[in-house]
């Protein structure tokens, strides 16, 4: 479809990244990446109690699962995110530039 549209050559292709902490502090508090990161290991329901495991998934709460991809997962969603959000804002600040 972006092909067929001439959309596609208009695109900038980006290599995916994983977010740091860093970039994570910009919008979760510490505890929050914490747990995120250690999900897996500990998995702890959302009422407190001990997680579920069903294969290699643990069930956390009635639509929350994680696996030991979570953490990656969750990072690569927030580093793609800050990243095309990046992009766009130096797109922007530069076609304003050049148009003064």
């Amino acid at each position: 479809m972006l092909q067929a549209d001439g959309l596609l050559e208009r695109c900038t292709r980006l290599t995916p990244k994983l977010a740091t902490d860093d970039e994570l502090l910009m919008c979760h508090r510490k505890e929050h990446i914490q747990r995120v990161d250690g999900l897996y290991m500990n998995p702890i329901q959302t009422n407190g109690q001990p997680a579920k495991q069903e294969g290699d998934a643990y069930i956390i709460s009635g639509d929350i699962y994680c696996n030991r991809h979570t953490s990656t997962a969750a990072r690569s969603a927030a580093g793609c995110a800050a990243q095309v959000t990046w992009c766009l804002c130096t797109r922007l600040s530069n076609t304003k530039a050049a148009a003064n």
